[in-house]
């Protein structure tokens, strides 16, 4: 625990060199302002409109991150020969990925932090609603979101170089985001192919799940917020896992 404890805190390290927060943070609050003047065309459904364009801006903006710092964190390390000097050292590959695992994490969740404190912040200062409990809800799904991108990320940097791991990411950030809508669309007619995959899909890479922006404002159904957690949690572990075990058999030097 102690070798994962020390590669997860210079993978933080590492990322704050990188100054990974201020212009991610500058971005993610310039863009939540300018969702807030483009709500006020909208007066009967500004807060919706708020909430809606600035959450998703939140959402995309730390998937990006998690896509492209998790596979330059593996790329970083091979290159500069960290990998070799730390497992000779007496750490396993194993205990090095998953370090680099809650590192990232931590960078992630720190960063969810930060957006939910710019965004309750506008919300309050434009008189747009008052802060409710269920709000750092939407946060902290969009962390578990993020770190699974982030363990994707670093499973795909171990098997690719950075640019092939990036555009990998993305095509399966929009497939994950596309699997709820289109299983919504797959009728009884369509083929069996279709909803084969559909369904193989929702099971398995359902990003939509952690997308609650809709219950910003309205008051959420009885949403089974607990199964969610459970589903992320089994991702972030499954990817975790599958990257454990490709470090440990492939050289990526």
């Amino acid at each position: 625990m102690n070798a994962i404890y020390i590669i997860a805190m210079q993978t933080v390290r590492q990322l704050i060199r990188d100054r990974i927060y201020l212009p991610t943070i500058v971005t993610a609050a310039l863009v939540a302002y300018l969702c807030s003047i483009v709500s006020e065309f909208s007066i009967e459904e500004m807060t919706q409109i708020y909430a809606n364009l600035s959450l998703t801006a939140f959402s995309l903006t730390g998937a990006i991150v998690a896509l492209f710092w998790g596979s330059k964190i593996i790329l970083e390390a091979t290159q500069e020969g960290v990998v070799d000097i730390q497992i000779t050292g007496g750490t396993t590959r194993t205990r090095w990925f998953i370090g680099k695992v809650v590192g990232l994490s931590i960078t992630l969740v720190s960063l969810s932090l930060v957006f939910c404190i710019i965004w309750v912040g506008i919300l309050t200062y434009n008189q747009y609603g008052e802060y409710k409990p269920f709000h750092l809800t939407i946060f902290l799904f969009f962390s578990v979101y993020w770190i699974c991108l982030g363990c994707l990320s670093l499973l795909l940097g171990t098997l690719a170089s950075h640019g092939v791991a990036m555009f990998t990411g993305l095509g399966a950030l929009v497939v994950g985001l596309l699997a709820e809508p289109v299983s919504r669309v797959v009728s009884e007619q369509s083929p069996l192919i279709s909803k084969w995959l559909a369904a193989a899909v929702m099971a398995v890479w359902n990003l939509s799940y952690f997308d609650l922006k809709d219950y910003a404002v309205l008051s959420p159904p009885s949403l089974d917020l607990g199964a969610r957690l459970a589903y992320g949690i089994g991702l972030i572990l499954g990817l975790t896992g599958l990257g454990c075990f490709v470090f440990r058999t492939r050289d990526i030097r």
